[in-house]
């Protein structure tokens, strides 16, 4: 539940993070010496249908050195997202972009999580 800014050397930049998880996967793109571009902030509406239809902006943006495009959604504990899952996967197969659903997971350690989550919340971060 940790929320904050980051800023980005990479993109020069600052992004809003919604949790630790987050926090931790927006360092890790910015050393990604593969990654060229990431994003939060980008146009992507997904539409799924959960009762009534919805939709919802998948949580980055990334184009890699070689040009291949991926959309990330990261997903916390308990998350009743299959709806969603279901409809992102469907927009990146006809939009020809990879799909990742991650989890923290596989994301970070869980040491790597709880040292960042210790710092979020002394305010070093």
């Amino acid at each position: 539940g940790r929320k904050g800014w980051h800023h980005s050397q990479k993109m020069n930049n600052d992004f809003y993070y919604d949790s630790a998880v987050e926090y931790i996967r927006m360092t890790q793109l910015d050393r990604d010496p593969k990654v060229e571009i990431w994003t939060k902030k980008h146009s992507i509406r997904i539409k799924y249908f959960k009762d009534y239809e919805r939709e919802f902006v998948p949580d980055f943006f990334i184009r890699m050195k070689d040009g291949t495009i991926v959309l990330e959604e990261i997903k916390g504990w308990g998350s009743n997202t299959e709806e969603k899952k279901q409809a992102m996967l469907k927009y990146c197969r006809e939009n020809k972009v990879i799909f990742r659903w991650l989890q923290k997971e596989d994301i970070c350690s869980e040491r790597e999580y709880r040292v960042t989550l210790d710092e979020l919340k002394k305010g070093n971060i």
